[in-house]
């Protein structure tokens, strides 16, 4: 969706089911156009993908491309150069790990194959941080370690305009 060039704020998108040749010439030389890209594409199993597509639609469409990074402090993180090197998610549950340190998240909940997961968690070593120990973790952990909710710690974020 992006907004009209309008005094009222208006919103105009295209359809689904209309051919990507008819959205992206609706969206040619439109002002102030901006695909944004969320949780569920950065969660798909096919992330690399989607923001591939994306980033290729918003450049041939002159439109912006807002990513909304996974998590309360994901740009700060990145910023800071906290990224693993090597494998992706996916390759380490494909080709378990001896050991795994999961932070705040819950194994039954929070990855794209669950089952995948588990298989991979229950047969290593898994230290946990988390802010509630759920039956998941519970399963997979031979360490949880607590950590606070973000309204309970003193902390420094860094929001999407990176400020």
């Amino acid at each position: 969706m992006a907004p009209r060039s309008t005094s009222s704020t208006r919103w105009t998108s295209t359809s689904p089911s209309a051919s990507p040749a008819s959205r992206s010439s609706r969206l040619q030389g439109g002002n102030n156009t901006v695909l944004i890209v969320g949780g569920i594409a950065e969660n798909h199993p096919q992330a690399a993908a989607i923001r591939a597509a994306a980033r290729d639609f918003a450049a041939a469409t002159g439109a912006k491309l807002c990513r909304i990074p996974q998590g309360a402090n994901a740009v700060g993180l990145t910023r800071a150069g906290v990224l693993p090197a090597g494998k992706d998610v996916a390759a380490m549950l494909a080709q378990p790990r001896p050991a795994y340190v999961v932070y705040g998240l819950a194994p039954g909940l929070d990855f794209a194959d669950a089952p995948a997961a588990r298989k991979a968690l229950v047969g290593a070593k898994v230290v946990a941080f988390s802010q509630f120990a759920c039956v998941s973790t519970r399963d997979v952990a031979d360490v949880i370690l607590p950590i606070g909710a973000l309204p309970e710690i003193d902390a420094t974020l860094t929001n999407l305009d990176g400020a």
